[in-house]
């Protein structure tokens, strides 16, 4: 989304007019261009001349530096400015389209989520699915050259014959590739961006305030063909030199070419940062670039940068925190070397299962996009249901694999007897209690957790905002659901099967289900060891989501 700021620093003082000469499309025609001083003016113009092309479709070449993702930006504000029924324009940046890996509809969804939508895809895909949308693509050049021509098969399969778009490139490298004759760029007229004329560079740095120019000025006024004046030739370097000249004294009498000229100017306006920044610019700059991105999504910077050993040391810690806390524990509440041997082995062996299920919940949570907390009636029996879903396949995880070893154990070792039967159902009860419990807890997190409808304010720090009260308040929900639920659960299934029992047997003078229920209320755990699964499920839940991950 462009910002009022970004077009007021355009403006100041004012918008370099750069030309530029349209040939081809189906009309064949040649035609001159120019930009107003003013932005949103300028913008007018392009949305004119855009509207023109009978294809929506367009080229713009020029050298580097010389102004192609301005003139796109500027193209996409006037197109917005009076947008009618018309596409909404989207600017997007080839370098980060692995054209290899990722498809040019669901590559052009993804910054769209990213930016707008707090990474869900499902908007951005149904307005690209509805033609909605209009590409513009800066920077085609940027795609590595071993990938081009399968971009290149990408639009052309893609994009089809009716499908609007525009691309820039820089011109030796469209001149190498997507000549006129591709048949994914027919019907589409190119603009080439034409050099800065030197009267207007000079115009348009008197107009900067700033001393520190004169001797750039007084440079392109004595040789008007020589290395300065080349390089001041295209938009970047102009605004790199007045950059540099409102911090220092800019002198390019040393440069003896055009690249020497560029090297001083890129050289005097980078050479400010403070070392804090450059620091962290560095690494941002790395991680993008590695990742072939140009948007910064916060909540993808846990699953790629913390490591394996990471992961391992944080399930280690969380573990043994835990095994150091229950033992404690026992051993208050016990007495004697029997407690102590007890407590140890109880506690070390309740802390390493939750080191595995520390390390599981991270993998499992994956790439965990931001989330919100919203009571949203709409949808409620869908996210119900998908909580619900994931809560039995939880649930199963853990006690399947549990009830078969029992099962195996006593077939093969025990058999059968009234005992054992007595037992195993005993743990088929308590399974099916934790799994109606987990499911119910699951599916009021998910209810709470409504999807993005909207794109409106949602900056970085505003989706990480969100995030952080979905995730505080759906793990309180889980740890309060499971922590008060699993007691009655588990009691309301150990009644259930002693009277199964009973009924089986038919016992003359059964108990009394009163009775059923006052002895095993009297058997069962005490408050504060059904409180600890529902705070080891809460922390659990914290380490799918996308804030503590980032945390």
């Amino acid at each position: 989304m462009i910002r009022q700021p970004d077009v007021q620093a355009l403006n100041d003082p004012y918008l370099l007019p750069l030309s530029w000469t349209t040939r081809g499309g189906e009309a064949g025609d040649e035609h001159v261009g120019r930009l107003r001083r003013g932005v949103l003016e300028s913008g007018e113009v392009l949305a004119a001349e855009y509207r023109r092309i009978s294809s929506a479709r367009l080229v713009i070449l020029g050298e580097p530096g010389a102004g192609k993702s301005i003139l796109a930006l500027i193209l996409a504000l006037g197109l917005l400015h009076d947008r009618r029924d018309a596409p909404v324009p989207v600017l997007l940046t080839a370098a980060s389209w692995n054209p290899v890996a990722q498809g040019l509809d669901d590559w052009i969804v993804g910054p769209l989520a990213i930016t707008h939508y707090g990474g869900n895809r499902e908007t951005p895909q149904t307005l690209l699915r509805e033609r909605h949308l209009l590409p513009i693509i800066d920077g085609f050049d940027e795609i590595p050259e071993a990938g081009r021509r399968v971009a290149l098969r990408a639009l052309r399969r893609e994009i089809g014959y009716e499908r609007p778009i525009v691309i820039t490139c820089r011109a030796a490298e469209y001149d190498e590739l997507i000549t006129p004759d591709s048949a994914v760029l027919r019907r589409a007229p190119v603009a080439r961006i034409q050099p800065l004329p030197r009267e207007d560079v000079l115009a348009y740095l008197r107009e900067v305030d700033a001393v520190n120019l004169a001797p750039v000025l007084g440079e392109l006024t004595r040789d008007p063909e020589g290395p300065a004046a080349q390089a001041l030739s295209t938009l970047l370097m102009v605004s790199l030199a007045r950059q540099a000249g409102e911090r220092r004294t800019v002198d390019l009498a040393n440069g003896d070419s055009r690249t020497a000229v560029e090297d001083l100017l890129v050289d005097a306006t980078t050479g400010a940062a403070t070392a804090g920044k450059e620091r962290w610019l560095t690494f941002l700059a790395h991680y993008l670039y590695g990742h072939r991105e140009r948007e910064l999504a916060w909540w993808l910077l846990a699953p790629r940068l913390v490591s394996s050993w990471g992961v391992t040391a944080l399930g280690l810690c969380a573990g043994m925190l835990l095994a150091a806390l229950a033992s404690a524990w026992m051993l208050i509440s016990g007495s004697g070397a029997a407690a102590l041997n007890d407590a140890l082995l109880l506690g070390g062996a309740i802390g390493a299962g939750f080191a595995v299920l520390v390390v599981v919940a991270w993998y499992v949570g994956g790439v965990s996009v931001p989330g919100r907390l919203a009571f949203q009636v709409a949808g409620s029996a869908t996210r119900l249901r998908r909580g619900a879903a994931i809560g039995l396949c939880l649930a199963a995880i853990v006690t399947v694999p549990v009830l078969l070893t029992m099962a195996g154990v006593i077939t093969f070792a025990h058999g059968w007897t009234p005992g054992n039967v007595s037992l195993y159902l005993t743990w088929l009860a308590m399974s099916l209690a934790l799994t109606a419990v987990l499911a119910a807890a699951l599916a009021v997190y998910r209810w709470l957790d409504a999807p993005r409808d909207s794109s409106a304010a949602t900056g970085p720090a505003t989706l990480l905002a969100e995030d952080r009260r979905s995730a505080l308040t759906g793990a309180l929900v889980v740890g309060v659901v499971v922590g008060l639920g699993l007691g009655p659960a588990l009691l309301v299934s150990r009644v259930a099967v002693r009277l199964l029992q009973s009924a089986v047997a038919g016992w003359a003078g059964e108990p009394a289900l009163a009775d059923i229920a006052a002895v095993e209320l009297a058997d069962s755990w005490s408050f504060e060891v059904l409180l600890l699964p529902g705070a080891l499920l809460a922390v659990l839940t914290l380490l799918i989501r996308a804030w503590p991950r980032f945390v």
